[in-house]
């Protein structure tokens, strides 16, 4: 937090309901640039190739990206409004077109394809209840409770009053009630690895951007960390990195 001399406080992107869940966010990481990959998946193929430090291209249709590293050889990548998880070591991707989640692979150094796939993770989600920490005093809570749901809470967001002058609301820990039921997709990369879809919105005075629609993670949960992109209406979408909770 920076702060003027005499102790005023000087408004920052980790004071914006916008921006402030994105604090924590890993660096950019431009290591995909200059690579191409033909992704085979179900008898179709996808052609992306990451062009330049911003640029990419899938089937010829040129997007904007953004990737972060989870871990070695891992990458989470915001193609546009779509989404691309790929590993350089097993050889394998797991694109979310749309409303399509694509399991794909690639060929590798010795010119073979994989047999094996990323593939829905069933049941293994569920009962686990953890909190997301994104910055300070932003935090998404997340209990999957089966049938697909994942009951979802989000710390409430600061204010600025008076002159500048920050403070928070009287209460910014999630109530028990400030929850809402969201279906979700989750997809096994490795064992402790999950990729997750939840779509849904959130509610007036969180520290999420007012009209958040759906929300795609990384989770890791050997090394408790997460990365992924917030996705909505009015704003354009939030890379976030987080770190883990379990909750009782």
């Amino acid at each position: 937090m920076i702060m003027k001399y005499g102790g005023v406080y000087i408004p920052n992107l980790a004071n914006d309901g916008k921006y402030g869940i994105g604090q924590y966010r890993f660096p950019r990481n431009y290591e995909l640039n200059g690579k191409s990959f033909t992704i085979e998946a179900d008898g179709k193929t996808y052609d992306l190739a990451f062009t330049c430090r911003e640029r990419a291209q899938l089937d010829g249709k040129a997007c904007d990206y953004e990737s972060l590293k989870l871990e070695k050889d891992t990458y989470f990548v915001r193609l546009g409004q779509d989404i691309a998880v790929i590993n350089v070591e097993q050889c394998l991707a797991t694109l979310i077109l749309g409303d399509t989640f694509v399991y794909g692979a690639f060929k590798g150094p010795d010119g073979k394809l994989p047999a094996a796939r990323h593939a829905r993770a069933g049941d293994d989600m569920t009962d686990t209840k953890i909190r997301w920490v994104l910055g300070p005093n932003k935090y998404v809570n997340q209990e999957y409770i089966g049938g697909a749901k994942v009951r979802t809470a989000w710390s409430k967001n600061t204010v600025m009053i008076g002159n500048g002058m920050k403070s928070f609301r009287d209460n910014w820990e999630a109530a028990a009630e400030d929850y809402d039921d969201l279906p979700y997709t989750a997809v096994k990369i490795t064992e402790p690895m999950y990729l997750v879809e939840i779509k849904g919105g959130v509610r007036e005075g969180v520290c999420a951007p007012k009209g958040t629609n759906r929300i795609v993670t990384l989770q890791d949960y050997e090394r408790m960390m997460l990365v992924g992109c917030v996705f909505g209406e009015g704003f354009e979408p939030v890379m976030i990195t987080g770190y883990a909770k379990f909750l009782d």
